[in-house]
């Protein structure tokens, strides 16, 4: 995995150490959205003054703004990078990196969780399966995995 050294070019380049990042996020929000455009729309939308107030601090015509956010219209305008980090800087709304961390980095824990709980079903529903396909259902699932 190539990591960017510190410095500029003819500097001694002194390699940045990882560190550690501790995030708090709602890991639905993959689920509330259907892309990040979607929830950067829909987080616009919410803005006190909507897309008016925010076409006004990001320098563009509400218009504009619409458009973007619509599809790009006839002259294929998209909200583009800068765009959308000049809306999270302004608004301070983390949520467009929150909705991208949740769809790409899910929480382990959280899919932990959800695998145990399908084991779980799985592990009642042995006995019955076992039974269906004519095999002695093994001591072990008896027992419930104790």
């Amino acid at each position: 995995m190539f990591r960017p050294a510190c410095g500029t070019q003819g500097d001694a380049v002194i390699p940045q150490q990882p560190t550690q990042l501790s995030l708090t996020f709602d890991p639905d929000l993959a689920e509330q959205f259907i892309s990040l455009k979607d929830c950067v729309s829909t987080q616009i939308h919410r803005q006190r003054g909507g897309i008016r107030a925010v076409a006004g601090k990001l320098d563009m015509s509400p218009s504009h703004l619409s458009e973007v956010l619509g599809g790009g219209g006839e002259r294929n305008r998209k909200f583009d990078l800068d765009e959308l980090e000049a809306y999270i800087e302004e608004f301070e709304d983390l949520t467009p990196i929150q909705y991208l961390i949740a769809k790409y980095m899910p929480d382990q824990a959280v899919a932990q969780a959800h695998a145990f709980g399908q084991i779980s079903a799985l592990a009642e529903q042995l006995p019955q399966l076992f039974a269906a396909a004519g095999v002695k259902v093994p001591k072990k699932i008896r027992k419930g995995f104790r």
